[in-house]
C-alpha cells in the first residue's frame, strides 16, 4: 500500500512538472498563437493573416506573431498566453503576472515590445494607412491592465468592428504581397532569430546598446532609474535597471 502511494505521488509530480514547463515555455506560447490565428480566421471577413513574420532590422531581427490586413487597415498583433492575473499600463516598462499566492512574475510591457514591430511594418508598406498596435491575451485575467491596445480575442473583435472600412480587396492583397516579399528577401530562419535575441542580451549584459553599439548609462525617468543609450536622442534604446 505504501509503495502504491509513493508511486502515485511520483506520477503526480511528473504530471505537475510537465504542466509547469508548458506554462512557462514555448509550447504554451505556440498554443496561444494558434488559438488567436484560428479565432481571427473565423471572425474577421475579407482579410489576409500573415503569421510568424520575421524581418531584419538594424543590427538585429524581429518576429511578429500576426499581421492582420483587412479593409480596416493593418493590425500588428502580439499574442500572450499567460495564466493568472495581469497588472500593468501603457507607460510601465514591466508588467506583473500573479498566479496563486506565491508566484509573482514580471515581463516586459508587450505594448512597447510590439511598437518595434509596428515600426518595421510601417517601413515595409510605406503607405498612409492606419497600422494598429494590438496585444491579445489568449488567456489570463487582464481586468487590471490599463491600456487601450490590450484585448482578449473577444474584445479585439468589438474594437475591430468599430473601425470604418478604408481599403479594397486589391489593397489588401498588395500590402500582403509587399510584406511577403520582404520576408522572402530577408530569409530569416528561426535559429537565426533566436541567435540574434541571445546576442543582443549578451550585449546588454556587457553594457553595450544592441541597436547602435553605444554605451548604456544609468538615467532617471518618470518611473525611476533605467539604462539608456549614450547616443540619445539619436538612439532611444532603454532597459529597466532591474533586468541586470
Amino acid at each position: 500500500m505504501v509503495l502504491l502511494i509513493i508511486f502515485i505521488i511520483f506520477i503526480i509530480a511528473i504530471i505537475y512538472r510537465i504542466i509547469y514547463k508548458s506554462e512557462y515555455f514555448g509550447d504554451k506560447g505556440q498554443r496561444g498563437e494558434n488559438y488567436v490565428r484560428i479565432f481571427l480566421e473565423r471572425n474577421v471577413q475579407d482579410k489576409i493573416i500573415l503569421n510568424n513574420v520575421k524581418l531584419k532590422k538594424k543590427n538585429s531581427t524581429c518576429q511578429i506573431d500576426h499581421v492582420l490586413i483587412s479593409r480596416k487597415g493593418v493590425f500588428v498583433i502580439e499574442t500572450k498566453n499567460y495564466s493568472g492575473k495581469i497588472y500593468g499600463n501603457a507607460e510601465q516598462e514591466h508588467w506583473r503576472q500573479i498566479i496563486g499566492y506565491n508566484a509573482n512574475n514580471t515581463f516586459y510591457n508587450p505594448i512597447k515590445q510590439n511598437l518595434a514591430h509596428v515600426f518595421e511594418i510601417k517601413k515595409v508598406i510605406n503607405r498612409n494607412i492606419p497600422v494598429y498596435n494590438c496585444v491579445i491575451f489568449a488567456s489570463g485575467n487582464i481586468e487590471d491592465v490599463n491600456a487601450y491596445e490590450v484585448f482578449t480575442p473577444e474584445t479585439f473583435i468589438i474594437f475591430y468592428d468599430s473601425i470604418k472600412d478604408i481599403m479594397g480587396i486589391s489593397d489588401i492583397k498588395e500590402i500582403a504581397s509587399e510584406i511577403n516579399k520582404k520576408t522572402e528577401e530577408d530569409n530569416i530562419s528561426d535559429e537565426e532569430h533566436v541567435n540574434n535575441v541571445v546576442n543582443n542580451q549578451r550585449k546588454i549584459e556587457m553594457g553595450i546598446c544592441p541597436r547602435c553599439g553605444g554605451r548604456l548609462m544609468i538615467r532617471k525617468g518618470k518611473y525611476g532609474e533605467f539604462y539608456g543609450c549614450s547616443n540619445f536622442p539619436r538612439c532611444k534604446f532603454k532597459k529597466n535597471i532591474d533586468d541586470f
